[in-house]
């Protein structure tokens, strides 16, 4: 481990090669009323949950964030968590939204993270909060794709748990 320390310490003083990403990612992110210093890292949970919790404009901003970092969706899904259904609900909305961004560059992310939420929808030891109608969202935005998967949303439908998500 000793023989790494100086390695580590060359590696976090480096200069960054790309100045010209972090300094669009920068105004991006000062558009979106984030104070968050841009680096390698993805937007937080709570970034993203301010986001949301804000204006009318929320769906809009998400698109943005969307097309900079896919891994917004994963965020979006962590809010899908709590215990407020108005915040839920725009939760929901806004997967279906990202999901259509990402999908124009990233298609193979949207339709693993589909798959993911409909595992969690219909396994019986995973807690699948808003998981059913996110992955409504994503159909309804995204519908030439993923329509196939509405045959998996009507099975999930004979549990009478989920027949009200349905």
């Amino acid at each position: 481990f000793l023989k790494f320390k100086d390695e580590i310490s060359t590696l976090r003083n480096r200069p960054n090669k790309v100045q010209g990403a972090v300094s669009l990612k920068k105004e991006a992110l000062h558009e979106l009323g984030s104070s968050k210093d841009p680096g390698t890292r993805g937007f937080s949970r709570q970034e993203v949950r301010k986001v949301i919790e804000g204006d009318a404009e929320y769906l809009k901003k998400i698109e943005e964030i969307a097309a900079q970092d896919p891994k917004v969706l994963n965020r979006l899904q962590q809010i899908l968590y709590t215990p407020d259904p108005a915040m839920r609900w725009r939760a929901i909305t806004a997967i279906g939204c990202g999901a259509r961004v990402v999908f124009q560059k990233r298609p193979n992310f949207v339709g693993e993270f589909l798959r993911r939420l409909l595992y969690s929808a219909s396994d019986s030891a995973a807690t699948n909060w808003g998981a059913i109608e996110a992955v409504g969202e994503i159909i309804r935005n995204i519908p030439d794709t993923f329509d196939i998967f509405i045959r998996e949303l009507i099975g999930i439908a004979r549990f009478a748990d989920s027949r009200r998500s349905v």
